[in-house]
């Protein structure tokens, strides 16, 4: 435990040293990764494909909030379905004009949460968003990751349905946008999925918040529970396509991942904690006092030896214990 605790102060150290660095670098490599994965799911603009047009776009992204990113990744999709349909670009704008001010209301500081969880719907690992969403969010993080969740699903079934909507003539317009709501609004897994995850971040949220012990180890536990159960019974409810092993499959890593995060973010030596009673004129206070765990990281003792000073140097380090297998004057001892 104490190599892994002198590791995690390691790279706390590291990344406190290099912040101004990786920062940035990490908004450019998540930006060009988000921008990436949209032209390979819709990729109906040729222009937006350019590499050095992503490349100029990520680098800017670098130096902005992680709202910019969000926002130069809904501008490369509407104009993809422009590109496809002008119905479907302002089905698709009116919709995240909706998702942006239900964003701005309840949930205007977890920009990194809407950008994440399509990716992890990508990559194939969605069960592994909601417990460390809940983890270092707060309950408006539910609306992020509803919001990405059913941002995925309008890409997935654009995507799925290009030469349905690409066919329809001029003349079909009204048909065109009845089949892009109807098909977004009316699927099953994007229902399932947005309900499950949400109670599943309001429920870590709400018990990793509580001043009991372990609260955080709890509520990694107690939300993939939740999720588990709320994706199965819903599953049912809503006829969805989900399989019992990939639901608890991907709930496992998320739950993986969650002790990861509690382990950077939330270590606590409960062995040690203390409960303190003080007062003022008005109040008594109760507080109970739990101490992170932390390791004395072992600094590196460099030497310096030079010809002029071998013998003064070899005393020392005998009489230090360096040395325990050789005499004073430096020679081997048999």
């Amino acid at each position: 435990m104490s190599t892994l605790l002198v590791i995690k102060q390691n790279v706390k150290m590291f990344v406190g040293r290099w912040q101004m660095v990786l920062v940035p670098l990490l908004k450019f490599l998540l930006s060009l990764l988000t921008l990436t994965v949209v032209n390979s799911t819709l990729g109906y603009m040729g222009r937006l494909k350019s590499f050095p047009l992503v490349l100029v776009a990520a680098l800017l992204c670098s130096f902005m909030p992680w709202g910019f990113t969000a926002f130069v990744a809904v501008a490369f999709v509407v104009l993809h379905m422009y590109a496809l349909s002008m119905e479907c670009a302002l089905v698709m704008g009116a919709v995240f004009l909706l998702f942006y001010l239900l964003f701005s209301r309840f949930a205007s500081r977890d920009q990194l949460a809407v950008i994440l969880t399509p990716l992890c719907f990508y990559f194939h690992v969605p069960f592994a968003v909601p417990v460390t969403a809940g983890l270092l969010g707060n309950p408006g993080t539910a609306v992020s990751v509803g919001i990405g969740t059913a941002g995925w699903y309008m890409i997935r079934f654009v995507s799925m349905n290009e030469d349905l909507l690409s066919s329809l003539s001029d003349q079909e317009i009204n048909q065109r946008v009845r089949t892009l709501i109807d098909g977004v609004m009316g699927n099953r897994d994007m229902r399932v999925l947005f309900i499950a995850f949400s109670l599943t971040v309001l429920a870590v949220t709400l018990i990793r918040r509580l001043s009991t012990d372990h609260a955080w180890t709890i509520a990694i536990v107690a939300g993939s529970v939740i999720e588990i159960l709320s994706v199965l019974v819903l599953n049912i409810m809503f006829n969805g396509s989900f399989s019992v092993f990939a639901v608890i499959a991907g709930t496992l890593a998320g739950t993986a991942a969650g002790f990861v995060v509690e382990f950077f973010c939330f270590n606590l030596d409960y062995a040690r904690q203390e409960k303190l009673q003080f007062e003022d004129d008005d109040y008594y206070y109760y507080v109970k006092a739990v101490p992170k765990m932390a390791v004395a990281v072992p600094e590196k003792r460099v030497r310096r030896i030079n010809r002029h000073r071998r013998e003064e140097n070899y005393a020392e380090d005998y009489a230090e214990g360096y040395y325990e297998g050789y005499g004073e004057n430096g020679s081997e001892q048999q």
